[in-house]
């Protein structure tokens, strides 16, 4: 028989997370020791500073973001408080039965992105790091953590969606992610500080590797718990303003039919927060524009997809003189055009481009300004028809904004060939006449 030595692990082969809980349990007499003594771990050498009380394990925490590309290190989780909140501890399997009924959101909670003590690592003793995915950049920002890593949405059954951060570690084969809340354009916030979601990567759809920022405090300004905590319903209300939300229906489908809606490539992709299905304003109406598709999956005796591309232009405009203009177009016909918008770099486009341009741009291509499209279902006598209504709302008729707020409705109906109604298409105008 032949013995041999176990395999140690060097420290740089490791995951942030679980060196953290390395010191989870450990009691310090000054509360400057609980990241002090991390500094060999790490390998880290900053000013010890006694007097700084809990701002010492924010700074490691910065150090490490600044010397290590270990996302493992956003892998908190909160105690359970005496007020009842829910447990921390229990992970949550995006596939289990309790995928079905998501905890309401209104009730979550929201705080930065970083931890405040060692104890909220206890639970990550196994976690290991996995192989990332897309992570272009991880670095500290003035306001938070700046990174281009790819975001993952899990779809509920219920057609409630969620954003998960993934974190490029795993527990027992799952990969582990947190919930994070998009606040306005690139930031966000995290969500839910009590769970860290496990998944498999089959059961996620993956957003592209745009630049996005992670806050490490609350904004200021608001209304805040004093533990660090805001209420999710509020603070959205209260920090988006004049916002639109694109929603789906489907009116009826004839006998033996099936169908639904998917909301995909939305442009500009960091205005728009897949999650609630609203595109931000950059405060600027001759700004604010945005480009979706709308896919309509039809299963029955004919199966396929339908696709209308929304078009909405000016929507936070206040003044009466000026349009807000909306349209929905056959994607397969305007593709070819309205790729164009998609392919450009934003920074540049936002210099040079207007509103009252994109809608120059539109008449002169022949990209037509109308409420709804019309495809005829092949092999059948019914025309599905997709059309938008879109409404204007005050800040006490609805729950995204305390501002007003643009709800624009996607409709999917099915009528008969004989009844289906002509498909009115107009020029796109800036002001009215």
């Amino acid at each position: 028989m032949v013995l041999t030595r176990p395999r140690r692990r060097s420290l740089g082969s490791i995951c942030v997370a679980q060196k953290m809980s390395w010191a989870s349990r450990r009691s310090t007499t000054r509360i400057e020791d609980e990241a002090y003594c991390l500094l060999g771990i790490f390998n880290l050498n900053m000013p010890l500073l006694y007097g700084e009380e809990e701002k010492a394990f924010r700074r490691l925490q910065e150090e490490i973001i600044r010397s290590t590309v270990d996302l493992s290190i956003l892998a908190w989780t909160l105690p359970i408080s005496q007020d009842g909140w829910p447990t921390n501890y229990d992970t949550y399997n995006s596939s289990s039965a309790r995928k079905d009924k998501p905890v309401d959101r209104s009730e979550w909670q929201l705080c930065g992105i970083l931890a405040k003590s060692p104890a909220d690592f206890w639970a990550c003793k196994n976690y290991e790091g996995a192989p990332g995915d897309g992570l272009r950049e991880f670095s500290l920002a003035n306001f938070g953590i700046k990174t281009r890593v790819r975001m993952n949405t899990i779809t509920y059954s219920t057609g409630s969606r969620c954003s998960i951060l993934p974190l490029n570690c795993r527990c027992q084969g799952r990969y582990l992610g947190i919930h994070v809340k998009q606040l306005m354009r690139d930031n966000y916030l995290r969500t839910d500080p009590w769970t860290i979601y496990t998944y498999g990567r089959e059961s996620c759809e993956s957003l592209p590797p745009i630049e996005r920022h992670f806050l490490t405090n609350l904004p200021q300004d608001y209304f805040w718990s004093t533990s660090g905590l805001a209420a999710m319903r509020e603070t959205m209300r209260t920090i988006r303003k004049y916002p639109l939300r694109v929603e789906t229906f489907v009116e009826n489908t004839p006998k033996g039919f099936q169908a639904s809606f998917v909301l995909r490539n939305p442009w500009p992709l960091d205005r728009f927060d897949p999650e609630d299905g609203v595109f931000f304003v950059k405060q600027d109406p001759e700004h604010d524009y945005g480009i979706i598709d709308a896919l309509l999956v039809v299963s029955g005796p004919v199966q396929g997809e339908l696709t209308g591309t929304i078009i909405a232009l000016s929507w936070s405009e206040t003044d009466e003189y000026i349009l807000s203009q909306f349209s929905i177009v056959d994607s397969e016909l305007s593709a070819h055009v309205l790729d164009r918008f998609r392919d450009q770099d934003l920074e540049s486009w936002q210099r040079s481009q207007t509103s009252t341009s994109i809608k120059a741009f539109l008449n002169n291509t022949r990209i037509p300004r109308a409420s709804s499209v019309q495809w005829q279902i092949e092999g059948t006598s019914f025309v599905a028809e997709m059309s938008i209504w879109p409404m204007r709302r005050s800040g006490l008729e609805n729950y995204v904004s305390r501002e007003l707020c643009y709800d624009l409705q996607v409709h999917a109906r099915f009528v008969p060939l004989s009844e289906a109604s002509p498909i009115v298409q107009e020029d796109w105008e800036s002001f009215i006449s």
